[in-house]
């Protein structure tokens, strides 16, 4: 009790949840509020856990645990992403990709200490021709990396299991700079904008999604004891600590950004939310302003988990978020606990409209057997990978689908099981 008390003290009063909308999904994309989903699974995607998923234009990548990284061609009424070709070169386990459609690129890193461009064709018609244009030895396994498409030329901020960040030019493979502070694995890694040059609007490069706008000025990290700092970048080859963040629990699993507000997924049942307003320098201690509850709630069986997949998008006001539950498949539309000798549990995909701190949650949708390991998302269509290698795509299912849905996929409705936070 005396170290529980200690910690308390030392992490300071723990941070409001945050309030709730007055409406149904007022302040969100209508479609996504109406809660109706076409949902698919391209069952054995990978052979091994699905790492991580980019979306470009019409098609995805996937890397994999099994060493291989995939284009697939993104299906327009719902159905699962159809293979268009794999990409090799890699020798190991291949753990991250970004990917933007404007420069049509994709990134790609892992166990075998390289880091790959490949070129990426963004449409159907051209995915076949995506080609390794170059690669570079880094000479650390990158578990984690995050592409500043927006800076001149291109900047990827690759994350080592030595604690360090390499900064690199994408263009020439050029090193910039090293940043060295985290104890512990690099396990996720997120370029935002600065709050003191702010966009002009808050979907410009908080997502390391290409969309064109101001280069970004902070480079956030997250390692696998829960260390949390935040770098300016704004000139790469002098790059400083402008703070740290407090209360993350174990492993950073996921980043994303809206405007001035980091929102990070652990292990634990709740996102944190933090201000990078409140940045003080590296000796501060930055608290989060608000949790939002990331779980099912435990009258439906959810369970904690590692946020693995998290996304916000700023334009629809929209955040997902990965989470699971203990149902039995054998009655899909009914929530029936699964047996005590059930191997997995159903992954889920929780649905809430957010804007700033404030969280309504909306719905959640059920996927299949596993958990949710990565997740990317596209206007109103999301790809889910998940740790037993599949594949499933989400796609809002507006009125001009409904009799259109693709082979293999499912019509359904998001459950509204709650979500809250969870011992």
């Amino acid at each position: 009790q005396q170290q529980q008390q200690q910690q308390q003290q030392q992490q300071g009063p723990a941070p409001p949840t945050a309030r709730i909308f007055q409406g149904p999904g007022r302040h969100c994309d209508p479609a996504w509020a109406q809660g109706n989903y076409i949902v698919s699974e391209h069952a054995e995607a990978h052979a091994d856990c699905v790492s991580s998923v980019a979306i470009a234009g019409q098609v995805a990548v996937t890397t994999g645990y099994d060493g291989s990284v995939k284009v697939w061609s993104l299906c327009s009424n719902g159905g699962p992403p159809s293979l268009v070709k794999p990409l090799t070169g890699h020798s190991g386990r291949v753990e991250a990709v970004c990917a933007d459609a404007a420069s049509q690129r994709a990134v790609t890193s892992g166990r075998d200490s390289s880091l790959k461009v490949w070129a990426l064709g963004t449409a159907p018609q051209t995915a076949a021709s995506s080609h390794l244009l170059h690669s570079h030895y880094v000479y650390e396994s990158v578990p984690c990396l995050a592409v500043d498409w927006n800076a001149s030329p291109p900047v990827a901020a690759l994350g080592a299991t030595s604690g360090n960040i390499s900064l690199f030019e994408l263009d020439t493979g050029r090193k910039l700079g090293v940043l060295k502070r985290h104890d512990a694995e690099v396990s996720a890694v997120l370029w935002m904008a600065h709050p003191e040059a702010q966009p002009a609007s808050a979907t410009e490069g908080a997502q390391n999604s290409g969309s064109k706008g101001a280069a970004a000025g902070l480079l956030v990290s997250g390692s696998q004891d829960g260390g949390l700092m935040v770098w300016d970048v704004r000139q790469p080859r002098s790059a400083v600590l402008a703070g740290r963040l407090q209360g993350v629990r174990k492993r950073v699993c996921s980043l994303a950004a809206s405007a001035h507000l980091l929102y990070v997924g652990d292990y634990s049942s709740s996102i944190k939310i933090y201000d990078m307003r409140k940045l003080a320098g590296p000796s501060h201690m930055v608290s989060p302003v608000a949790r939002l509850p990331a779980a099912p709630s435990a009258d439906a069986f959810g369970d904690v988990c590692p946020v693995a997949g998290m996304i916000v998008d700023p334009k629809a006001k929209i955040m997902l978020n990965s989470g699971i539950a203990w149902w039995s498949d054998e009655q899909w539309e009914a929530l029936v606990e699964a047996s005590e000798d059930e191997p997995l549990p159903t992954a889920v995909l929780n649905v809430h409209a957010v804007e700033g701190q404030v969280d309504e949650y909306l719905n959640t949708v059920r996927l299949g057997s596993g958990i949710a390991t990565c997740a990317a998302l596209q206007e109103s269509y999301a790809l889910v990978g998940c740790s037993t290698g599949s594949l499933f795509s989400v796609a809002v299912c507006k009125r001009e689908m409904k009799g259109n849905a693709g082979m293999g996929a499912r019509l359904c409705t998001g459950l509204l099981v709650g979500c809250e936070e969870l011992e």
